[in-house]
């Protein structure tokens, strides 16, 4: 019986999925930019980003990429010059991005829990 050892892939790694992320969030900002999309528009497309940048990873990841999307969303496309404001909507759009990154971070680490519980098919091979 041989064994195996398997080593966690450097695209599983935490710090590099926030840094990935980072990107993504900063490149669709501005490519929002450059198209003139409404502020409506961009905070869906920033809503995407951070849920799909936070598949597969932490809880915390997912909230610090949701914190980063608000802060750069409050910062260059509801206000100018990245000036953070706390009035009600900006902390409706902080609820809002921060619940697509917790929220995907906690699905996707359930769902690959239970995947990782469901027994296995047989596969003819014997002992």
């Amino acid at each position: 019986m041989s064994v195996i050892a398997t080593y966690p892939r450097i695209a599983d790694e935490p710090g590099l999925r926030l840094g990935i992320g980072s990107a993504l969030l900063i490149t669709s900002l501005l490519a929002a930019g450059g198209l003139q999309m409404d502020p409506h528009r961009t905070l869906v497309l920033l809503l995407l980003v951070v849920g799909g940048s936070s598949a597969r990873t932490t809880v915390a990841v997912g909230a610090a990429l949701g914190g980063l999307g608000w802060g750069l969303y409050t910062g260059f496309v509801v206000n100018r010059y990245g000036e953070l404001t706390f009035g009600a909507a900006d902390l409706t759009h902080l609820l809002l991005l921060v619940a697509a990154g917790v929220g995907t971070a906690t699905v996707t680490a359930q769902a690959t829990r239970i995947r990782a519980n469901r027994p296995r098919a047989r596969t003819g091979v014997t002992r």
